[in-house]
């Protein structure tokens, strides 16, 4: 691994050479199971109920939603593995060096976007701490500190790079792991299981419409940055390897936490659109566990959030910016703060709105997994994935538009806008079932898929390999086109 001095991580996004490549399939486990213990999947817990979902269908819908929406990731993170190259980069083998830059720019949005709401959470987080440890009263001031501190945090971790992120994720994958047990447990103490056990069922069409805002708000939101996670990962590791043990790690805390934040719904008033839904849990804790949990809770979105600060500097790099990885990761954190901080000064009013944002957010996402996975899938049997000589000749062209890719995202992405419904956005498309929920994204990913398969990926996949000339070894160099 390239580290400079001071432990900082030297590398950008350039692809990693297969000596650096040191990490096993198992590695990943932490890195996804630390990212997803977070309190927000309780919430996610509460949409469910709110769509009068009895017990068997929210553990259903929580089990193929989540499992099935962090398989994508796994796709994607094979991908990674394969061309050792981050995600927004390496999807320029899908839509040309240029025409990657809009697809890129509105992912980078969604990851900044994610970021704030998770550094925004975490220091309401604080300052309920600070208050239940001092009896210190909340005020501008102190959210101002614990904003300021959430996104040090991540700053100081995305700057060090990925050898202190496995580290991190490492420490808190067991730390928080072992603290999450009796947090739930006490939580889960507060549930009538009574009335949980005897609820009436929901119609199909509103557990579909359950599993399509799940499925969002877990795997979903996590595509566009599952590569970037897997570039050191041994090229010899078997993709299986690699899907699952990242399925299994993420899936295995949120579906568990979100079938808890399902049956805490009736116990937990308004929990589903809480504005502190962090707070709003902790009231029905005993005092005694009060700490624990909000320990837990600070720990759970940092393990986040530290990974959307390292991967929002590769994004940045790979619009272009010139500067060193960790200069960009800086820059972000910077943005974060200015848009943290006017949030939390006007008390969480902006954070409904900025949430629809992200859902809508979520379309153009999805539709570009469904070209990534496509193109991965198809085009890599033709490639072997060599890293970046054997990628077609227009991903290292200064000049580049992929056709095909590019007009299959952009026609997804309308698609899925027009097919999703937030609190503050309705597509024109949004009738009958497609009203109930967020079917965007899906169809946004469908649509993208087919378009790219209809597009004849991998045809154009062996026009660029007659157009490179062999080199010893068996291995493939693109004619240079700069």
């Amino acid at each position: 691994m390239a580290v400079g001095r001071r432990g900082i991580e030297r590398r950008g996004i350039e692809a990693v050479p297969p000596q650096e490549r040191t990490v096993r399939a198992a590695g990943l486990f932490p890195i996804w199971f630390a990212a997803n213990i977070g309190v927000l999947s309780f919430v996610l817990g509460a949409v469910l109920a709110s769509f009068g979902l009895d017990l068997l269908q929210a553990a259903s819908v929580d089990l193929v939603a989540t499992i099935g929406s962090f398989c994508l990731v796994g796709v994607v993170s094979v991908a990674g593995a394969r061309s050792g190259l981050p995600s927004l980069t390496l999807s320029r083998a899908a839509f040309g060096r240029v025409g990657n830059f809009g697809p890129a720019a509105l992912n980078w949005l969604s990851i900044l976007g994610w970021e704030v709401v998770g550094s925004v959470v975490t220091a309401w987080v604080i300052v309920e701490l600070v208050g239940v440890s001092t009896g210190v009263h909340p005020s501008r001031s102190l959210d101002v500190v614990a904003l300021g501190a959430s996104v040090a945090v991540s700053l100081g971790i995305g700057v060090a790079g990925y050898e202190t992120i496995l580290r991190f994720q490492r420490a808190a994958s067991v730390g928080f792991g072992i603290l999450s047990v009796p947090v739930t447990a006490l939580l889960l103490a507060r549930v009538h299981w009574t009335a949980d056990l005897h609820a009436k069922a929901a119609s199909p069409g509103a557990a579909l419409a359950a599993g399509s805002i799940i499925a969002a708000g877990t795997g979903v939101s996590w595509l566009n940055l599952a590569a970037d996670y897997s570039r050191y990962v041994r090229r010899d590791e078997p993709a299986s390897a690699i899907c699952a043990w990242v399925t299994v790690a993420a899936s295995l805390p949120v579906t568990v936490l979100v079938l808890a934040g399902y049956l805490l719904a009736g116990q937990v008033h308004g929990l589903a659109a809480a504005p502190d839904p962090v707070v709003s849990l902790g009231h029905v804790l005993p005092r005694a566990m009060s700490v624990p949990f909000l320990v837990f809770a600070a720990g759970g979105m940092a393990a986040e959030t530290d990974l959307a600060c390292y991967s929002s500097g590769l994004a940045l790099l790979a619009l272009g910016v010139r500067a060193r990885r960790s200069r960009t990761v800086a820059l972000d954190a910077g943005v974060v703060a200015a848009v943290g901080l006017w949030t939390v000064l006007r008390s969480g009013r902006f954070l409904a709105g900025f949430e629809s944002f992200l859902e809508c957010l979520a379309d153009p996402i999805a539709a570009w997994a469904g070209v990534v996975v496509i193109h991965t899938a198809l085009g890599a049997r033709v490639r072997r994935w060599r890293g970046e000589e054997a990628l077609p000749a227009h991903y290292r062209a200064r000049r580049g538009v992929d056709g095909v890719g590019l007009a299959s995202w952009a026609g997804a992405t309308m698609l899925g806008l027009a097919t999703t419904v937030t609190p503050w956005y309705r597509g024109p498309l949004t009738m009958g079932l497609m009203g109930q929920g967020g079917f965007g994204w899906a169809i946004a990913f469908v649509a993208a898929a087919a378009a790219a398969v209809l597009g004849c990926l991998p045809p154009r996949g062996l026009v660029a390999l007659r157009g490179a000339s062999a080199r010893p070894g068996g291995r493939l160099q693109p004619r240079q086109t700069e």
